[in-house]
């Protein structure tokens, strides 16, 4: 297991992480600002209707990210046709969304500024093909490129964003900077993948490829809207039950603990490859390799939850100010989804490993089922804090309880049942511990 952590991956974790840590840091200190000038309604009419196009973005996607992930770590040779076909793939439906979406809620919806918001945050279904160069990148460990591709964009979009402020612009206006800035990352991501190509080959679309990118991914359709579901569902509810204010409160609270998503998924993306390699020649090297990278997955998500959990009201003033106090009992309880968050990103080693595409897409749709239900009962009660408790209650239900009813995955459950109990296994991570 050394190994894993000593060699080009190491040096593609850390720049996923530095990166990233500093796109966390200067998003949540401009996102904050945002916040407290537009103040909670504002700021619920903004996450309220980008939790709309989030919600559409994975069937924009068609579910096939982790396939062209396994595709482009087993047959790099594929790599111009998989990458070409996927991203014509992503276009035609993103677009075929995009018109769906604004022309639908142009007819229901008839106030100007929320139509003035859907129209530009809904080109990211669009422009969210990016996201296919940079699991390239990812899957070859040269992650340094898209890292610098990516934060030129968020400097340029978070200096714009001040500006706004300075200069008290509207709402459509932070909405027209948030579409630039995925664009900004698209363009610079393709000039990046020419600059940097090891092969004279052009992207090309090929039908045979578009099929098994197809067959493979459907599942994944689900499994990717019920993780939507999981992060936008309960702020669509609160606006449609209790109003925009609750929203932006809520999203604030919510915010904290959601932009900690991203550590599971770079770990993932830096450390699956040589994880995934060894699990055709050695059965029981991949399954040490699996509980170690959950453990260190539940050990980060720790280390995030129980101080955000005792000073969420501390955070939420510094941060947010005076605005958003009120949602410390939501931060609290919001914040230990990102246990479950972090777990079932590890689970996707095992998962990916075995195949079990439809076993995880039953475990996040019934998942997301069960949160919709308990927002619905939960929301008219108690508000924000009542959607909180829906969406780590859900969590639990799907990473852990489905996924132990079935065979073929419950050798996963019980790996990440060791990884909750974490702290009563230290002595297995001390110095000197024997490391198989």
């Amino acid at each position: 297991m050394k190994s894993l952590f000593l060699n080009s991956y190491s040096y593609n974790t850390y720049w996923l992480f530095t990166g990233h840590a500093f796109r966390i840091i200067l998003g949540l200190l401009v996102g904050a600002a945002v916040a407290r000038y537009l103040g909670p309604a504002q700021y619920g009419v903004f996450n309220y209707t980008l939790s709309l196009v989030i919600l559409l973005q994975t069937f924009a996607a068609l579910g096939m990210r982790p396939v062209v992930r396994k595709t482009l770590i087993q047959k790099p040779e594929t790599t111009a046709t998989t990458l070409g076909t996927s991203v014509l793939l992503h276009l035609l439906s993103g677009g075929f969304l995009y018109l769906g979406l604004t022309v639908v809620h142009r007819a229901m919806v008839s106030d100007a500024q929320q139509q003035g918001v859907l129209i530009f945050l809904g080109l990211t279904l669009i422009t969210d093909c990016y996201r296919y160069i940079e699991i390239n990148f990812n899957c070859k460990g040269d992650s340094k490129w898209t890292v610098i591709s990516s934060s030129i964009p968020l400097i340029l979009c978070s200096a714009a964003r001040i500006l706004g402020i300075q200069w008290g612009l509207g709402l459509t206006y932070f909405a027209r900077v948030y579409a630039l800035e995925f664009a900004l990352v698209l363009v610079l991501h393709v000039i990046l993948y020419q600059r940097k190509s090891t092969t004279r080959r052009v992207w090309g679309f090929s039908l045979s490829t578009a099929r098994m990118l197809l067959s493979k991914s459907w599942p994944l359709i689900f499994s990717g809207l019920a993780i939507n579901v999981y992060s936008r569902v309960d702020q669509i509810m609160l606006g449609n039950l209790i109003g925009d204010r609750a929203v932006g409160e809520y999203a604030a609270a919510a915010r904290l603990s959601n932009m900690w998503y991203v550590i599971p998924v770079l770990l993932f993306s830096s450390l699956s490859p040589p994880i995934l390699q060894v699990k055709e020649s050695n059965e029981a090297l991949f399954m040490k390799q699996f509980q170690r990278f959950s453990d260190l997955n539940a050990a980060l998500a720790y280390g995030i939850i129980i101080p955000t959990t005792l000073f969420s009201s501390t955070i939420l003033w510094v941060i947010f100010g005076d605005q958003y106090v009120s949602s410390s009992v939501i931060l609290s309880l919001h914040i230990w989804s990102c246990l479950f968050v972090f777990l079932e990103m590890a689970k996707s080693v095992y998962t990916l490993g075995e195949g079990l595409f439809k076993i995880t897409m039953g475990c996040n749709v019934g998942g997301a089922v069960l949160n919709v239900v308990l927002n619905a009962f939960l929301i008219p009660r108690y508000g924000g804090v009542g959607a909180a408790m829906a969406t780590v209650s859900s969590l639990v239900f799907s990473t852990m309880f489905i996924t132990g009813l079935f065979p073929h995955s419950r050798p996963a459950c019980w790996t990440l049942i060791r990884s909750i109990l974490l702290p009563f296994r230290l002595e297995a991570y001390r110095p000197g511990a024997s490391r198989d």
